[in-house]
């Protein structure tokens, strides 16, 4: 069975994280507020979940991404392309991590824009942990 990644946020950064996973083979569901986002419709997005605005709904955002988690068989990854969702899964780590593998540092994203070379490192370190070959 193949690991799955949530990537939050289906902006630039969200394409091209979905996309660099999707190359690796990895399944991959596209999370956002929007339902009209274009890299929804990258040919590497499986499906898509609808949140509301983390910034204004945030505990509604995470009760969608709890009951999705619920649904799912296995432990999957979330991955944060926007400091909204960083914050999001700061907030209810505790909650979210039964779940979710949690495994980008938060404090990262907190102190630095989202940059090339870091969504980089992060996707080779999930690949690597997902025991995904990325040569």
């Amino acid at each position: 069975m193949k690991e799955l990644a949530i990537v939050l946020n289906m902006d630039t950064n969200g394409l091209g994280v979905t996309r660099s996973l999707g190359r690796f083979g990895m399944p991959v569901f596209g999370a956002d507020h929007n339902d009209k986002s274009v890299e929804y419709f990258s040919k590497y997005c499986n499906k898509k979940l609808l949140l509301p605005i983390p910034t204004s709904h945030t505990q509604d955002s995470a009760e969608t991404l709890l009951r999705k988690g619920e649904n799912l068989d296995r432990k999957t990854a979330l991955l944060p392309t926007s400091v909204a969702y960083v914050i999001l899964i700061s907030q209810f780590q505790k909650e979210l991590s039964k779940y979710f593998n949690l495994i980008v540092q938060l404090q990262i994203f907190l102190l630095g824009s989202y940059s090339t070379y870091l969504e980089h490192r992060i996707i080779k370190r999930y690949a690597s942990f997902a025991k995904v070959r990325t040569s």
